[in-house]
């Protein structure tokens, strides 16, 4: 995936930082100490570059991990684009709360401008837990 990036192809990963749908519907929307301390972890381990393929590796040791990520399948998109952009820099582009539960996005590489993308590829989980790459439909007007 790196090398696609070179080509000028924006990788795009989608999933969601918490995605305990139980937490998120049983919840009481009030503070939730293992999703805050996933999030805390997750952010930090996603802007230090020089040791995020080894957090990613061993995300499930991480505090709150299981509990904000019963199964993984909304989590691989993020590896994905990660490991697209291995060795550089990444930062927090968003941090928030949805239903009491902390959500964070991130965006990975140095920032340049806005190149003139060739391509944009998506990275998707389907309801199975696997997940996809596939080419997005490419709007002629919003790419100018």
């Amino acid at each position: 995936m790196k090398p696609l990036r070179a080509e000028g192809v924006l990788i795009v990963g989608s999933g969601q930082t918490y995605h305990n749908m139980r937490g998120f519907l049983g919840g009481s929307g009030r503070d939730d100490p293992a999703a805050e301390a996933f999030d805390a972890w997750l952010r930090e381990a996603m802007t230090d570059s020089a040791t995020r393929d080894h957090s990613l590796i061993a995300w499930e040791q991480a505090p709150g991990a299981r509990e904000a990520q019963p199964r993984e399948d909304h989590l691989l998109p993020l590896m994905v684009a990660a490991g697209a952009a291995s060795g550089e820099p990444g930062q927090t582009a968003l941090h928030g709360h949805v239903l009491g539960k902390p959500i964070s996005g991130f965006r990975f590489g140095k920032p340049q401008g806005i190149p003139k993308m060739t391509k944009l590829l998506v990275v998707e989980t389907s309801p199975r837990g696997d997940y996809s790459i596939s080419p997005a439909r490419r709007p002629d007007a919003a790419w100018r």
